[in-house]
């Protein structure tokens, strides 16, 4: 056995070269047949993959791995060897593996030194790169060029983003490391998860399992009450990518669910959260029920940004028919001290069915700000 490490801050395992790592995967293994897309594959439409999950033992979460070519060679003249890919089990990148006596190879058929695997490590942990968004035609193109002896197509990538000389290798592998395999572990571990679980992962989880569990119970269309008083608990957030997963699963809960809910959490909300409940609200499908609107309008004197207050009267606006409670409400406004929201009443309240002191409140409001309505 021979392993290759690097340090990277702390001492780190990233290619772990034995001879068995293509034997027996013994009784742990779960062999999953998928089809993958790949931007850099010579031929249209998904390929054929074998993706393995190995089961965690000693409560140590599970791992897969798929072994892949190490680049589609787009000029033909590369060396083309085995790589293996191991991910977490939210599909995540952890780690390459090479056969033992295999060596990965840069331009003119150099091989990679101990710093190239170390900076080819680093390219693939990195989910941000821009390596997926660089037209292939681009890496085919030969070009003079001290980058990568290759391909020209390096000059428009960070130095953070490749090997030099190994541009096509970084493209591949970045691909297969971030694309489309992530998203199916996920699923498979999804698959494998109890509600016990991941109601656990959202209340104890990372950032990382928070959002894997929301996604899964959305998708299980997981509705129970002791989910959604969990899920919910977990509105107030400070990170905006949570709080949207919350709302996307509050969203796909049914209308009684739904409102029910949009309401509890505007009860306890900062601004954000308030803006971003009120935008759900005005671009629902579901019938807005009676009452909500007054239950709403309640909080008008609560609210003092211009943006709260008219998402709330462009809910109002979408309904036919105004409560007069709510009109009665709105017309308060026009003594707000932020004349953005008394001009926004103002501009509500023309049209609507009024009482006599509305309407004269409103001709008073316009004769004395005529010049500015």
């Amino acid at each position: 056995m021979m392993i290759r490490f690097c340090k990277i801050g702390v001492l780190l395992l990233f290619a772990v070269l034995h001879s068995g790592v293509r034997g027996d995967l013994g009784k742990g293994a779960v062999r999953h047949p998928v089809e993958v897309a790949h931007p850099g594959a010579d031929h249209a439409g998904l390929s054929e993959c074998l993706l393995v999950q190995l089961r965690g033992v000693d409560g140590q979460s599970d791992e897969f791995h798929m072994d892949v070519d190490s680049v589609y060679c787009g000029d033909h003249q590369c060396a083309v060897v085995p790589v293996r890919l191991v991910w977490d089990e939210l599909g995540f990148y952890k780690r390459f593996e090479l056969e033992p006596g295999i060596e990965l190879e840069k331009g003119e058929g150099e091989p990679f030194l101990d710093t190239d695997y170390e900076q080819l490590h680093r390219v693939l942990s990195d989910r941000e790169s821009t390596l997926w968004n660089v037209p292939v035609e681009q890496y085919t193109e030969s070009s003079e060029s001290e980058i990568d002896g290759v391909s020209g197509a390096t000059v428009i990538l960070g130095k953070s983003q490749y090997v030099a000389g190994a541009v096509w290798t970084c493209f591949n592998l970045w691909n297969w490391a971030n694309g489309d395999v992530g998203s199916i572990i996920q699923e498979k571990t999804a698959e494998g998860c109890s509600l016990d679980e991941l109601q656990r992962f959202l209340k104890n989880g990372s950032r990382r399992y928070k959002i894997f569990a929301l996604e899964a119970l959305t998708n299980r269309g997981s509705y129970d009450p002791d989910t959604l008083e969990i899920v919910l608990s977990h509105s107030f957030e400070e990170r905006y990518d949570l709080q949207r997963l919350i709302l996307n699963y509050v969203e796909n809960a049914g209308p009684n669910l739904y409102f029910s809910a949009i309401q509890d959490v505007l009860d306890e909300a900062d601004q954000r959260l308030r803006v971003m409940c009120l935008g759900s609200l005005l671009m629902t499908d579901y019938e807005i029920p009676k009452g909500c609107c007054k239950r709403l309008s309640e909080r008008l004197f609560t609210w003092d940004s211009y943006q709260e207050i008219d998402l709330l009267l462009k809910i109002v606006e979408s309904k036919s028919g105004s409560d007069p409670a709510v009109v009665s409400r709105i017309t308060r406004l026009l003594d707000h001290s932020n004349f953005m929201i008394a001009h926004r009443a103002y501009w509500f309240l023309i049209g609507q069915k009024l009482s006599l002191p509305e309407e004269e409140k409103l001709e008073a409001f316009s004769a004395e700000h005529g010049n500015r309505l």
